[in-house]
């Protein structure tokens, strides 16, 4: 028997009005997940634009219608960064070096490391100087344009090679270019100032009394039991005289019979070192590009700098002078009353003087130009006008000098000391150029994008600031 076909179901007015809600419902919740959606790629694009052209592209300061803009300040101060972390490793790792033979040269190498921890610390101070350095280098660029000086990219790439210490047509010979010195004659005044201490001559009586007294000393600096002298000549000679029988205490790893010959240097190994380098910066937010600008930047400088400091002449102005250095203002002028009444001053150097370096020599420091010694003592010894004069009680982060001018003339200098003169006479160039200019504008809000990477760590701060013995 054949089935009856279903009679079709007549929909009611209550399920046609809650499909058309479910519907409604559902048009809602896409339309606000649409708009959800929305707002957070408005945010991500706003984000993305600040970060990626925005931000980047604000002027953090103007040297005319150049722009300094964040981003490259940005990676400068990357760049900055990374140096004196590095730097401060490295002097780091020399104080533990030098501490156990040589404290006060090790102390030198810790105070660079603590300088550069703070400044990492900190950070503004960092950031203030790579912006200034900014402004200088469109200056140079600027002076460079006038000079016709321009840095290819041939010229970039050798410098780089250079720097790490790659050189392609083989390492050059230093020229002997040393500037021979030229010191005044000595006149029979500052004879009589530097003369050594007067010593009472012994009488015959005491003359034959030594002769005749066994060689005995009864001074406490003296051990009891005397030891044979060893000339420094001989303790040379024993050191380098190889031993017949090595030890076993001298060799760490086993020494190999046949000694292998140094790789060579060749382009692939410069190209390997160079890479490292790069992607070491990159993973600190510093492009290639920007190490390349960098760098560029650097080498145009320096043959700015060589072409304004070709006429430097090799001499400077110099003073000879001697000092005693005392811990207080008390006993600077305690000896100032002791000068006064006539005593020597090179005796009261080698009684009184805390300076180990030179009161041995009476306080003489010898022949020095300017920024050899710290400030203070610099303009105080400057000022002095006549052979013999003394200061009044100057005083330094050493301590309290009295000085006394033994010597004022213009010098020649050597290599070093011209080079360190060129470095002034640039640096003043440099000074004098932006003080003509009064389109240098440096913004307020210029340390906003100033970034604090890489940091400098925690633990290695703490241990830079407070060293313990290894």
């Amino acid at each position: 028997m054949a089935k009856k076909p279903a009679s079709p179901q007549q929909t009611t007015k209550k399920y046609t009005a809650r499909a058309e809600r479910e519907q409604q419902q559902v048009k809602a919740a896409i339309t606000v997940t649409g708009i959800v959606l929305g707002i957070v790629l408005i945010i991500v694009a706003i984000v993305l634009v600040n970060n990626y052209i925005i931000r980047p592209n604000t002027v953090v300061a103007s040297v005319g219608e150049t722009k300094i803009k964040a981003g490259e300040f940005d990676k400068s101060v990357r760049y900055a960064r990374d140096n004196m972390l590095k730097q401060a490793n490295q002097y780091y790792m020399n104080y533990y070096q030098f501490q156990s033979f040589s404290p006060e040269y090790a102390q030198q190498f810790l105070a660079i490391a603590q300088r550069n921890a703070v400044e990492l610390n900190q950070g503004d101070v960092i950031g203030n100087r790579v912006l200034n350095d900014m402004i200088d280098d469109i200056i140079i660029a600027e002076e460079a344009e006038k000079l016709g000086i321009t840095v290819s990219n041939e010229e970039l790439d050798k410098y780089i090679e250079e720097n790490f210490g790659f050189y392609a047509d083989g390492t050059p010979t230093p020229a002997n270019t040393a500037t021979p010195f030229n010191t005044p004659t000595i006149s029979s005044q500052q004879e009589t100032l530097i003369a050594p201490p007067a010593t009472e001559e012994p009488t015959d009586e005491e003359a034959a009394e030594e002769t005749e007294a066994p060689a005995e000393t009864e001074s406490p600096e003296e051990t009891e039991e005397p030891t044979e002298p060893e000339p420094e000549e001989e303790q040379e000679a024993e050191v380098e005289e190889p031993e017949a029988t090595p030890t076993v205490e001298g060799t760490a790893t086993p020494v190999p019979t046949i000694t292998p010959s140094p790789t060579p240097y060749t382009r692939r190994l410069f190209q390997k070192e160079y890479n490292t380098y790069r992607s070491d910066l990159n993973k600190k937010g510093i492009p290639t590009a920007d190490i390349q600008r960098i760098l560029k930047g650097a080498l145009l400088r320096l043959r700015v700098m060589e072409a304004i400091t070709e006429d430097v002449p090799a001499e400077e102005e110099q003073v000879w002078a001697r000092h005693i250095l005392v811990a207080s203002k008390d006993e600077a002028d305690a000896v100032i009353e002791r000068l006064n009444a006539g005593e020597d001053f090179a005796v009261l150097a080698q009684e009184l003087s805390t300076d180990q370096g030179s009161k041995g020599s009476g306080g003489d420091l010898g022949w020095f130009g300017r920024g050899r010694m710290v400030l203070e003592f610099e303009q105080a010894s400057y000022a002095l006008e006549n052979i013999g004069d003394i200061s009044e009680p100057v005083n330094s982060q050493h301590g309290w000098h009295i000085i006394q001018l033994i010597g004022k003339g213009v010098n020649g200098v050597n290599e070093q000391s011209h080079e360190n003169l060129k470095n002034l006479a640039f640096d003043k160039w440099l000074d004098e150029q932006r003080a003509k200019r009064s389109d240098i504008v440096i913004n307020d809000n210029w340390e906003e994008y100033m970034p604090m990477k890489p940091e400098i760590p925690a633990n290695f701060y703490d241990a830079i600031m407070n060293p313990t013995g290894r």
